[in-house]
C-alpha cells in the first residue's frame, strides 16, 4: 500500500502534464479580475488556522519532452514529515547539445560588486533561458568563487579541489561522477619551470602561482605583493592541455587586464620571483594544467561533495572529502544530483529548517532519497541557505533564509521552445482579501476561463518571502510580509495572486507551535 494511502488520502489522476495529484487543504476557486471569468466564483471559506501543510501531495509535471519534475510535500505530524522534496528527472536526450549546462552567477567567476560575482538561481535562470535551474557548488563569501573543478563549454574555469566529486556530462548528454584532483606547471623559454596552483581564483599568502583567463572577470585583482604577465596569442584553456603565449607584459600590483585571447599567470612570493627572473618581455611561456581523471571528452562539469550514492548503494565519503560532524549528520536544507542507470539525471531539492514546512534532511537521508527516485551514483551540493530550485523562471521551493542567497553557480537546462515568460496578469477574488496569518493556508486556482489545454502542466512559484506555495496551488504563510502567488503556464502566460501576511501580534505567534514528527 502507498504510504500516502495509508495515512487516507485521495488521490486524482490527470493524464497530461501533472499525474497523482493529492488533494491538498481549502479548495476555494478564484475568479479572475481583470481577468474575465466564465463563472462566478463560489464563496470562500476561511482558511484554517494551522502549523502547516496538514495533507500530502505528491505531483508530477511533464516541464518538456523528457524533462520530468516531481514534488513531494510530506505534511506536519506524518513520519518524516514535514518534508518538501523536489526532483527533475533529465533524459539524456534532454540533455545533449549543450542544453545543460554549467552556469557561473553573472557569467564570470569574480565581479566589483556587493556578492564578488554571486548571482541568484533565479537571476543565472533568466540569463540562460533556464527550464530548470538549481544551485550547484560551494563557494567562498571572502571571494565569491566556487570550490572545486569547474568546466563550461569545455573551457577550464576552476581547479579541483580536495579530491571533491563532481557531475560532469558531454555534448550527448552522457553524465558521469568522479572525485578530481589536478596539477598544473608552467614553463619559460629557458626551460626554467614552477609548479601552477589554481586558476581563477583570490591568491592566497604562501607563494603560489595562478592562472587567470577572461572568464575571472575583466582584469586581475589589485594585490601589491603579486607580480604578473600578460600573455597573447592564448585561444581557449583546458584542462590537459599545454598553451603558449607571448609575455606581453609585465607588472606589479595587480589588476592586469583580461582582454580576448589572453592571460596572466600571478605569482607571489617564489611564484613571484619566478616570473621576475624567467617571464621576460618578448618571450614565450607554457602553461599547462591536468586534472585527474582526464576531462578529454567532458563538456560541462561542475563540483559539489561529498559523494553519497555509488553503484546503487549508499556510499557517503563525507570525511574523505573534508566535510563531517553537524554538516552530515544534522537536518540541513539539500541541493544533489544523481544518474539512474538509463542515463537519466536527477536534480534533487530537500528544503529545510523551516518547521511548519520542511524539517531538512541528513546526508544518508540524501541519499535515501536519490536512490527512491532511482539514482545508481549520486553527489552533495552547496545547501542551507544556498538550496534554491527554479522552474520557469520562478523559485518553486522555500529558501531557508527567506529569500534567495547568490551563489556561485548552477546546474541550468535550457528551455527548448524558447519560450518568452509574460508578464503576470494580477488575479484577485472579491471573496478573499488576501490577507493571511502565519501558519494558515490558502489554494489558488488559475482562472476558470484559461483553456484547459493551457493549463495542463502549470507550475507555481512566489514572489516575496511571505510563504510557500505547492504545485497543487496550495500556499502556507510561514512569516510575515508580502508575496505574490505566480502560476505560470506552458505558453508563458502567467498569473498573480497577491498575498499579505502580517506581523503577529505577539512575536511568539511565529514560533513553531507543532514539533517536528520524528523520522
Amino acid at each position: 500500500m502507498s504510504p500516502l494511502r495509508a495515512f487516507g488520502v485521495k488521490t486524482s489522476f490527470a493524464r497530461r502534464g501533472r499525474r497523482f495529484v493529492f488533494a491538498a487543504l481549502l479548495l476555494t476557486a478564484f475568479a479572475a479580475a481583470p481577468v474575465a471569468a466564465q463563472s462566478p466564483a463560489p464563496a470562500a471559506s476561511p482558511a484554517s488556522v494551522v502549523t502547516g501543510f496538514r495533507v500530502a501531495e505528491r505531483i508530477e509535471t511533464t516541464l518538456a519532452p523528457g524533462v520530468v519534475w516531481t514534488q513531494e510535500i510530506t505534511p506536519v505530524g506524518a513520519p518524516g514529515g514535514p518534508l518538501v522534496v523536489s526532483v527533475v528527472r533529465i533524459a539524456r536526450d534532454a540533455a545533449k547539445g549543450d542544453r545543460l549546462r554549467s552556469a557561473l552567477g553573472g557569467g564570470t567567476v569574480w565581479q566589483n560588486n556587493r556578492t564578488q560575482g554571486r548571482e541568484t538561481v533565479s537571476g543565472i535562470a533568466a540569463r540562460n533561458n533556464a527550464l530548470v535551474s538549481i544551485n550547484a557548488s560551494f563557494f567562498t563569501f571572502s571571494s565569491g568563487h566556487p570550490l572545486g573543478i569547474n568546466i563550461e563549454n569545455g573551457a577550464a574555469i576552476t581547479e579541483p579541489l580536495m579530491n571533491r566529486t563532481a557531475l560532469f556530462w558531454d555534448d550527448k548528454g552522457k553524465a558521469g561522477m568522479a572525485a578530481f584532483s589536478g596539477s598544473g606547471t608552467v614553463t619559460a623559454a629557458d626551460g626554467a619551470g614552477f609548479a601552477l596552483s589554481g586558476l581563477n581564483r583570490k591568491g592566497g599568502k604562501s607563494a603560489e602561482l595562478l592562472l587567470y583567463t577572461p572568464r575571472f572577470f575583466t582584469a586581475t585583482l589589485p594585490a601589491p605583493d603579486r607580480t604578473e604577465v600578460v600573455l597573447t596569442g592564448v585561444k581557449s584553456v583546458r584542462f590537459g592541455e599545454t598553451l603558449t603565449g607571448t609575455v606581453s607584459l609585465v607588472g606589479a600590483g595587480g589588476g592586469l587586464p583580461l582582454a580576448a585571447n589572453t592571460v596572466v599567470v600571478s605569482g607571489n612570493g617564489e611564484a613571484g620571483q619566478y616570473l621576475r627572473d624567467h617571464a621576460k618581455l618578448g618571450t614565450k611561456l607554457s602553461v599547462r594544467y591536468d586534472a585527474l581523471p582526464s576531462t578529454e571528452k567532458i563538456r560541462h562539469a561542475i563540483a559539489g561533495g561529498p559523494r553519497l550514492v555509488e553503484d546503487g548503494k549508499p556510499a557517503i565519503t563525507d570525511t574523505a572529502e573534508g566535510f563531517g560532524g553537524s554538516f552530515s549528520t544534522a537536518r540541513h536544507p539539500r541541493t544533489a544530483a544523481g544518474m539512474c542507470a538509463d542515463g537519466e539525471i536527477l536534480l534533487l531539492t530537500v528544503d529545510g529548517r523551516q518547521p511548519r514546512l520542511s524539517r531538512g534532511a541528513t546526508l544518508a537521508e540524501t541519499a535515501a532519497l536519490l536512490l527512491k527516485f532511482g539514482a545508481v551514483r549520486g553527489v552533495n551540493f552547496d545547501g542551507g541557505g544556498s538550496t534554491t530550485f527554479v522552474v520557469r523562471g520562478g523559485v518553486s521551493n522555500s529558501p531557508s533564509d527567506g529569500a534567495e542567497r547568490p551563489v556561485a553557480n548552477a546546474v541550468v537546462l535550457s528551455d527548448p521552445k524558447k519560450t518568452t515568460v509574460k508578464p503576470p496578469r494580477l488575479v484577485l477574488n472579491p471573496a478573499f482579501n488576501g490577507k493571511l496569518a502565519v501558519g494558515e493556508t490558502h489554494r489558488f486556482q488559475i482562472p476558470s476561463n484559461i483553456n484547459r489545454k493551457n493549463k495542463n502542466g502549470a507550475t507555481w512559484s512566489v514572489v516575496g518571502n511571505a510563504g510557500f506555495v505547492s504545485q497543487g496551488g496550495n500556499f502556507l504563510a510561514l512569516r510575515s510580509g508580502t508575496s505574490e502567488v505566480i502560476a505560470t503556464l506552458p505558453n508563458g502566460d502567467r498569473f498573480a495572486f497577491p498575498v499579505s501576511v502580517p506581523k503577529p501580534p505577539d512575536e511568539t505567534m511565529a514560533k513553531p507551535l507543532m514539533p517536528v514528527a520524528p523520522p
